[in-house]
């Protein structure tokens, strides 16, 4: 949750101008300093039920502080600060409140309590994997000029040759290209 302070001259405004209830702004510089200030506002509170059965839920709370009357709520309580997680490779976690005024965490349509905000929600995104990626070079003589030969290399999914005829052809495929696909099996 961040909040805002305004700085500036102080200088009043009146709301109700003298000729008819007209707002008009005094002239003033303003500017705004954003400062982040870190609260814990969702909490999951654990305690035994009467048949000996633990119940969580999630409560709202506005500060970090978590009090609590002890009484009839068994031997057992534990409280302790949360988070709603979301996994997801490149999308940064939202929240959309639909017409009737549930909360819920997008893409994945989690849904989320009423008070959550996007500090209440820890991003975790998978590492990249690291391919390791295998260059092949094929050598292939030119019909037209004996001695001279032309690199075909390929390098994951992407094949690319020397010749003229790739930039001939429609699909951007030489003979030589669609020679190593095929010996390929790609």
């Amino acid at each position: 949750m961040s909040k805002t302070q305004l700085k500036g001259r102080n200088e009043e405004v009146d709301l109700k101008n003298k000729s008819g209830g007209v707002w008009i702004p005094k002239p003033c510089f303003v500017y705004l300093q954003y400062k982040e200030i870190k609260v814990m506002a969702l909490f999951v509170f654990t305690n035994l039920n009467k048949h000996g059965n633990l119940r969580k839920r999630i409560m709202y709370r506005p500060t970090s502080q978590f009090s609590y009357s002890p009484k009839g709520l068994g031997k057992f309580i534990a409280v302790r600060p949360f988070k709603y997680t979301y996994k997801h490779d490149f999308l940064p976690p939202g929240l959309y409140i639909n017409s009737e005024g549930k909360k819920y965490i997008t893409p994945t349509w989690q849904e989320v309590h009423p008070e959550t905000t996007l500090n209440d929600i820890e991003w975790h995104k998978p590492k990249p994997k690291k391919i390791k990626v295998e260059k092949q070079e094929f050598k292939f003589e030119s019909k037209s000029d004996p001695g001279y030969f032309y690199n075909v290399t390929v390098k994951g999914d992407i094949v690319d040759c020397t010749c003229a005829g790739k930039w001939r052809a429609k699909d951007r495929q030489c003979r030589h290209i669609k020679d190593v696909k095929k010996q390929l099996g790609i």
